[in-house]
């Protein structure tokens, strides 16, 4: 009997670890709560839109670029055939009537004709003294007030055209093409506009080089001057065969968020499709701040 207690002190004990163990072997974690839903902003088709105007030797169309709205650039074709349907029903019905805008500038009118096969492409009839060609686009916009500054595209001079001759040379010997294949190159469009209305103008040109087994190289140029001499402010290029192959081409400018500085449009051709860039200048330096409006070809 006198061991007794150390028994029950052991069994005491015994039990109570148990009651640990097992308290611990059985304790729920903390419910996990699953992550919030967030919705994705609902596109909307309010905005200004801006539309691509082109022309060969006898039709104009026109296609949607972009639509902006407080600072936002909306895609007018993205992958929602719901929203793409309301961006038919608002801005492609036949007889709609939008300002053509050149050089930044407000250049008369295009009126909507029939709808093309693709995309949201639409014949188009202008009403305009701008002669647009396969090289020399314009923009058309459903605002009231973008576009309201002077005409500002014009032919380059030709100290000029030698300056940006020069910088496409420049560019294409940093991509390792030698000077041979440089001789050859096509020059599709140098332009001269003045994007930030200081009266110095900025130029815009395209080129391409046709190389061996089909490969070509094409260059997009933006020049400035700065200290009295025109330099490269930006630099795209691509090289490529068949479905790697990339060009981009001046659309025209427009001064989108009203800052005092245009923005850039070009149309871009690939293999099997087509689309558009914004470029806008950020801190003195020229970004793509947009890419859409796709459509196949």
């Amino acid at each position: 009997m006198k061991h007794l207690p150390f028994a029950l002190l052991f069994l005491s004990l015994s039990f109570g670890a148990n009651v640990v163990v097992n308290s611990q072997a059985t304790k729920q974690p903390p419910a996990r709560q699953a992550p919030s839903q967030i919705r994705p902003k609902p596109r909307s088709i309010e905005g200004a839109a801006v539309f691509a105007v082109s022309k060969d030797v006898n039709d104009a169309t026109i296609d949607p670029i972009v639509i902006f709205n407080k600072g936002q650039y909306v895609n007018p074709l993205a992958d929602d055939e719901a929203f793409i349907k309301q961006v038919e029903n608002r801005y492609f019905r036949k007889g709609q009537k939008y300002r053509l805008i050149f050089g930044g500038a407000a250049a008369g009118t295009v009126t909507l004709k029939d709808r093309l096969e693709f995309g949201l492409t639409t014949s188009a009839t202008l009403d305009t003294t701008i002669r647009l060609n396969s090289q020399v686009h314009a923009l058309a916009t459903s605002s009231n007030t973008l576009g309201a500054k002077q005409n500002s595209r014009r032919a380059t001079t030709a100290d000029e055209r030698a300056a940006m001759l020069n910088l496409m040379k420049e560019a294409y010997r940093l991509k390792k093409l030698a000077s041979a294949a440089i001789a050859k190159v096509t020059v599709y469009n140098i332009t001269a506009l003045d994007v930030d209305g200081d009266g110095e103008a900025e130029l815009i040109g395209s080129f391409a080089i046709a190389a061996p087994h089909e490969i070509s190289h094409d260059l997009f140029l933006i020049a400035e001057k700065k200290s009295g001499q025109y330099q490269n402010s930006l630099v795209w290029y691509n090289k490529g065969t068949e479905e790697n192959l990339a060009s981009r081409r001046l659309v025209d400018i427009l001064d989108l968020d009203s800052d005092g500085t245009a923005e850039v449009f070009t149309i871009n051709s690939y293999y099997e499709s087509t689309d558009f860039t914004i470029y806008k200048r950020v801190n003195g330096v020229w970004k793509s701040v947009y890419q859409g409006g796709a459509f196949g070809v």
